[in-house]
């Protein structure tokens, strides 16, 4: 099957799951479900095998995506929940008890995504020390889907008190947070029209 269809199989499966579920609605539409093609197939280019931690995995896209680009990937998140996308595929979730601390040796996983997960966790600094924890020699650290402080879209939801992002970075603030824990930034971007900051990292 050519990549064109597989991309495509994995648009309409995604939809046909989440497209009645008002909780998920970023997952009903195909615009909105071809950002996170994209994302795993960048990932791919960066990162072309190995094992890799969804860091907050949430309604389970990304790992599936990802697993179907041959990674290992393990599922994390610290909320309990039915994921249907994961159940279909076998695919199960660990759940973790502490906020920062992850259940994983030192040295685990080629690649840990973060996908619109770091601007939630209650210690940005301590979770970065953790994802370093884990990570292998030369491992990458991809950050997608991270809140712009300097995008007008946050800025409007804020006033009108719809914002739910309590944390947002600038691309130099997150580079300076990163490399402060030894991280070494290679390569920095925006989605979504500079509303999110993209950030791959390595150690």
């Amino acid at each position: 099957m050519s990549p064109v269809n597989s991309s495509v199989n994995e648009i309409t499966e995604i939809i046909a799951i989440f497209q009645d579920r008002p909780d998920s609605p970023h997952l009903a539409s195909r615009l909105g479900v071809s950002r996170y093609v994209k994302m795993a197939d960048k990932i791919k280019k960066i990162l072309p095998k190995g094992k890799i931690l969804d860091w907050g995995s949430g309604c389970g896209q990304m790992s599936y995506l990802l697993k179907n680009r041959g990674f290992e990937v393990t599922s994390y998140e610290v909320a309990a929940g039915c994921r249907p996308l994961l159940e279909n595929i076998g695919q199960p979730v660990i759940v973790g008890t502490d906020p920062v601390k992850l259940p994983f040796p030192v040295a685990s996983f080629d690649g840990v995504l973060s996908s619109g997960v770091l601007e939630h966790v209650r210690d940005d600094k301590a979770s970065l020390k953790e994802i370093s924890r884990i990570l292998k020699t030369r491992g990458y650290f991809l950050i997608f889907m991270l809140p712009n402080k300097y995008s007008y879209v946050e800025f409007i939801s804020d006033c009108l008190g719809r914002g739910d992002h309590p944390i947002k970075y600038s691309v130099g603030g997150i580079t300076r947070l990163l490399e402060r824990d030894g991280f070494k930034v290679l390569a920095t971007g925006y989605q979504n029209d500079s509303y999110n900051v993209t950030i791959t990292a390595g150690q």
